[in-house]
């Protein structure tokens, strides 16, 4: 990684990519006849799978690495990194949320609002967005303008080897399950 002001843009254009996704198939969901809705809540579940793998690994990356960073090179962002680390869990919680209400919804029949999916994904993807305008706007900012040169080197290198490590036992357990 050469740069990790691209990553922290390459992460947050993978979020938003994702909750414009999430909304297209929730209206589709909640809009089309049920003639759709199989195909519709695949659809839905299918970004939520998505989605939910990029958060994660957002929230990992920053909370492991950028975020202790941060707080000791520039500890007056301490609040502004404890928001992020509690939009984290709302997110997480909500993305939770609305993997059970998908699990209980019945393929082809019943109710929609009866899990109040629509509801749910459309809050996920307000705080998705507000998350990802609040880091662009406060820590990304900081990185670029309050970082000296060799901060930034470091702070790259580890995010760099984070992500290696993280590819690595990705690849180990595919290989574990081709054995």
């Amino acid at each position: 990684m050469k740069n990790l002001l691209k990553f922290f843009d390459g992460e947050g254009e993978k979020m938003l990519l994702q909750t414009d996704k999430l909304h297209q198939a929730l209206t589709h969901l909640r809009y089309e006849s049920r003639a759709y809705r199989p195909k519709n809540i695949k659809a839905v579940r299918d970004v939520i799978q998505t989605l939910d793998g990029i958060l994660q690994r957002h929230q990992s990356s920053q909370e492991e690495i950028i975020f202790p960073f941060l707080e000791s090179h520039i500890p007056r962002h301490e609040a502004a990194i404890h928001l992020l680390e509690a939009e984290h869990e709302d997110i997480q919680k909500n993305t939770d949320k609305l993997k059970s209400s998908l699990q209980k919804l019945p393929e082809a029949h019943g109710n929609l609002n009866d899990g109040k999916i629509y509801e749910r994904g459309i809050y996920l993807i307000s705080l998705v967005q507000h998350h990802v305008g609040f880091e662009q706007r406060h820590i990304r900012k900081s990185i670029h303008k309050e970082l000296h040169a060799d901060e930034k080197a470091v702070i790259t290198s580890r995010v760099s080897g984070w992500l290696k490590k993280k590819a690595n036992r990705k690849n180990v357990k595919g290989d574990e399950r081709h054995e």
